[in-house]
C-alpha cells in the first residue's frame, strides 16, 4: 500500500518524509527500512536537486541529516549493547 501511494505522490519528498516519519515513530523500527527509505529519499532529492529544482538542496540536506542521525543512533544501540555481559 505504501508504494502506491509513493507512486501516486511521483515520489514526492513529502512522501518520502512522512513514510519515513512513520516508519521511525513505529513500535519496534528497522534500521534497514528506515535506511533504505532514506537512500530512495536522498536519490531523489539529489535527482530533482540536478534537475534544477527550487528548495531541492534543503531537503536533501534534511534527508542526509535525517540519515546519518539514524546511523549514529542504531551504531551506538549495537555498540553498547554489545558491551553488556
Amino acid at each position: 500500500m505504501r508504494e502506491f501511494l509513493k507512486i501516486q505522490s511521483k515520489f514526492s519528498p513529502e512522501a518520502y518524509a512522512q513514510y519515513i516519519a512513520a516508519e521511525r515513530r513505529a513500535r519496534n523500527p528497522d534500521i534497514f527500512v528506515i535506511g533504505g527509505l532514506y537512500e530512495r529519499a536522498i536519490a531523489e532529492a539529489a535527482k530533482r536537486r540536478f534537475a534544477g529544482d527550487a528548495g531541492a538542496e534543503t531537503i536533501l540536506r534534511a534527508f542526509w541529516n535525517g540519515y546519518i542521525d539514524v546511523l549514529v543512533g542504531s551504531w551506538t544501540l549495537v555498540s553498547f549493547s554489545g558491551l553488556q555481559g
